[in-house]
């Protein structure tokens, strides 16, 4: 796990510098958009849990390029969760 307040292209670079390849992005709406505006994504892993609580927070924050995805896997679970796996369009 590694904390970081640098911007995306640099934490890719150290990461990258580190062997590290594949990285999974955990933090809030701006934390994502702020990869996705650098174009840094390129899967998308969104999991739908049957729970309705009436407000939330956007996945992204606005602003951005916008793009398609393309459906890779979806996946059910016993408990309801839903689990959809994308990549940009015409990246596979």
């Amino acid at each position: 796990m590694t904390l970081t307040h640098a911007e995306p292209d640099e934490v890719l670079s150290e990461l990258s510098e580190r062997d590290h390849h594949r990285v999974w992005l955990v933090g809030g709406a701006a934390f994502a958009a702020s990869f996705r505006s650098a174009g840094l994504i390129a899967k998308y892993v969104v999991s739908v849990i049957p729970t309705v609580l009436g407000d939330g927070t956007r996945l992204f924050d606005t602003g951005g390029p916008a793009g398609n995805l393309t459906l890779l896997v979806n996946k059910q679970f016993g408990s309801g969760l839903l689990q959809l796996r994308y990549a940009k369009s015409g990246e596979f």
